[in-house]
């Protein structure tokens, strides 16, 4: 496997088997024309017949250098080989556009090559051809591409390929049905069939050397469209060419006449064509009721799912429930004393984590809810557990909107839980007024900041550096700020204010921790 010019996956091998092969057999027939045909001077290596167009000495080395370099740099992409393939493709698209300029406009009849080698060789019509420099051409800017920015001039590269391709078929169907066109028609009177072979083979292997771009991506592609361009793009290739030849053949054996056979043709592809057609239409039907009986079956999955996590939520909701109603029934069986605080603070935690499920129960997800909306539930039954409302401590929850994870979700509750329940106790004796702040935001587009403030007259004492070594609430706090992967401060200055700072990306994905 091998990597495509300009990134992308690996072509396939046999991709590159036949990408080398025709740059191989280009050059190889290359060679054979210049050293047997122009060298030993075996002239059906040069033309097809003596009032033929023959390949220029100077064709035939354009095509082996073009060849050359592309394999080179294909198997071997090193610098010197992709610096050579931009200098031959530069040097060989400068030589073809001046070639065609001169040829189009008459400066010079017979090209920039025409007064060397007839002279030289005693062929004073031959010369390479317009549609030969312009092939040359496109090749050229092609390779430039290539050795350059391919990544951004992706299309312009295809788009030079394809055009040239169109060229040199075009030649080679107007030889195989009609050779003595090429006398009456002055743009390709020059052009050699040998020329011509040369070119259809050269440029779809320069095409290939990047198989992940343009129709040839989409011709090697693994969805329907491509299975569809596979299967009907070789019928409308090959189909009327062999009507064309089944038609030539008649009329020149007086079999039809020539309007017959132009009838003829015309209704064999009408037929031919709407079978096609019809066949790709058919097919395309198949694969959109496949899709939607496949869609149909995901929704049902889905609403499965989705009636499963609500079940589940429901029950564990209600499981927690029950939890907090037997921590209430042996709380009130037990004088107060530390026990009762002991159940009573698990008791919230409970509460903090229903709260989680029963948001889900209500929401359009089943994973993530509004953060804003969870704190401000979480603090009012807080707030109404202590009897804050009849109190002179004022309670005040501010969050930006944000969707968080549910495990985040439950991770920042149950830490609001703990640092907001330790600041009623120890900041807010009996008598003492004060206000408590819990606030959540964005720090910036990395990090977010939560924030449990009062202004209470009794320091709390709460210690980040010995939280390992406290409560039961302290070692909670600590496991939830490890696992939102944050850090925690603590300032004693008019009250106490806890800050804990977590990457933003831990509210998507809490177990970063």
């Amino acid at each position: 496997m091998q990597l495509a010019a300009g990134g992308g996956l690996p072509l396939p091998t046999s991709v590159l088997v036949v990408k080398r092969a025709l740059l191989v057999l280009v050059a190889l027939f290359s060679i054979f024309v210049l050293v047997f045909g122009w060298g030993a001077g075996m002239e059906h290596f040069v033309r097809l017949g003596s009032d033929r167009p023959g390949i220029m000495p100077t064709t035939a080395f354009g095509l082996y250098a073009i060849a050359t370099v592309h394999f080179l740099a294909a198997m071997w992409p090193v610098k010197n080989n992709i610096l050579a393939l931009k200098v031959v493709s530069g040097l060989v698209a400068l030589f073809a556009l001046l070639n065609f300029v001169v040829l189009a406009t008459g400066v010079m009849p017979n090209g920039i090559d025409g007064d060397v080698w007839p002279r030289t060789l005693g062929r004073p019509h031959d010369a390479m051809s317009l549609p030969t420099s312009l092939c040359f051409f496109l090749l050229g800017v092609a390779g430039l591409v290539m050795a350059g920015d391919m990544a951004r001039y992706r299309p312009l590269f295809h788009g030079l390929l394809t055009l040239g391709m169109i060229v040199a078929t075009s030649v080679l169907l107007t030889y195989l049905l009609d050779p003595n066109s090429f006398t009456r028609v002055k743009p390709m009177a020059a052009m050699s069939v040998q020329t011509a072979g040369a070119f259809t083979l050269l440029f779809p292997a320069v095409m290939l050397r990047d198989a992940h771009g343009g129709w040839v991506e989409l011709m090697r592609g693994p969805l329907g469209g491509s299975q569809s361009a596979r299967m009907l793009l070789p019928f409308f290739f090959f189909m009327p060419l062999v009507l064309a030849l089944i038609g030539l053949l008649a009329s020149d054996n007086g079999m039809i006449t020539q309007s017959f056979r132009l009838a003829l043709m015309a209704n064999a592809m009408i037929v031919l064509g709407c079978a096609a057609v019809l066949g790709a239409a058919a097919r395309l039907n198949r694969a959109e009721a496949e899709q939607a009986a496949m869609l149909e079956q995901l929704r049902r999955t889905a609403d499965e799912k989705e009636t499963l996590l609500r079940e589940i939520y429901h029950r564990v909701k209600n499981n927690l429930q029950r939890i907090d109603a037997l921590l209430a029934f042996e709380k009130s069986r037990l004088p107060d004393g530390y026990a009762h605080h002991a159940l009573d603070a698990m008791s919230a935690r409970v509460r903090a984590l229903a709260t989680v499920h029963q948001m889900l129960l209500a929401s359009n997800s089943f994973s993530r809810i509004s953060l804003s909306d969870y704190l401000g539930r979480l603090t009012d039954n807080i707030a109404q557990a202590h009897g804050l409302e009849e109190s002179d401590v004022n309670l005040e929850c501010r969050s930006a909107t944000m969707v968080v994870d549910f495990e985040a979700a439950n991770a920042i509750g149950l830490l609001v839980n703990e640092l907001l329940i330790n600041a009623i106790v120890h900041a807010f004796p009996i008598g003492v007024s004060g206000t408590i702040r819990v606030d959540c935001r964005e720090l910036d587009e990395e990090w977010c900041r939560l924030t449990v403030a009062d202004d209470g007259s009794t320091v709390s004492g709460f210690d980040p550096n010995r939280l390992d070594k406290g409560g039961v609430g302290s070692r909670i706090v600590r496991a939830l700020v490890k696992q939102l992967k944050g850090e925690i401060s603590v300032t004693d200055d008019n009250g106490t204010t806890v800050t804990i700072d977590f990457p933003r990306k831990s509210l998507e994905n809490p177990h970063l921790g």
